[in-house]
């Protein structure tokens, strides 16, 4: 009978239970889609629910919860399920065009730092190092600026003549 042993839990509870399964070996693909028709976990509407079941999905590299991670990544903008959804998809075989692909288009859509987090988890972020040397070729530009412009005017704009 369906989702007997669960009927009456409470989300907490369910939360609990799909926590402890989240590092174990027993959640194979074959294994999370009989508990998917027991328990019903693709149809639920709750996030917490939601979240924790595609992720136990997604490391077992289940390819037809691919539509479902999409949707949920997209239509809510929380770093708490944001990030580590485009995190786990991106791992997946079958899931990293997806990630970056889906990721580029609603990118303007997240925050700006949930924005800047995902990219750099999905390799699309600049490199700090070269943000840094442009940024110092930046300031030099602006001194060296500042510096032309106050000579001009401390000078009253004539040349010195030695």
């Amino acid at each position: 009978q369906k989702g007997t042993t669960i009927q009456g839990w409470k989300t907490t509870q369910i939360n609990v239970f799909l926590d402890s399964l989240q590092n174990t070996s027993v959640c194979n693909a074959d294994t999370l889609r009989e508990m998917d028709k027991m328990y019903g976990f693709s149809s639920r509407d709750n996030a917490e629910i939601r979240f924790r079941w595609q992720i136990l999905c997604m490391r077992a590299e289940m390819p037809e919860v691919i539509p479902s991670v999409v949707k949920f990544a997209t239509e809510q903008g929380r770093m708490k399920f944001t990030r580590p959804l485009y995190r786990e998809l991106f791992k997946m075989k079958a899931g990293k065009d997806v990630a970056v692909s889906t990721f580029k288009k609603h990118r303007d859509t997240y925050h700006p730092i949930c924005s800047k987090m995902v990219a750099r988890d999905l390799g699309l972020e600049e490199k700090p190092g070269f943000c840094k040397i442009k940024m110092a070729v930046m300031t030099l530009s602006i001194v060296a600026l500042v510096g032309g412009l106050g000579w001009y005017f401390f000078s009253g704009g004539k040349k010195k003549t030695n």
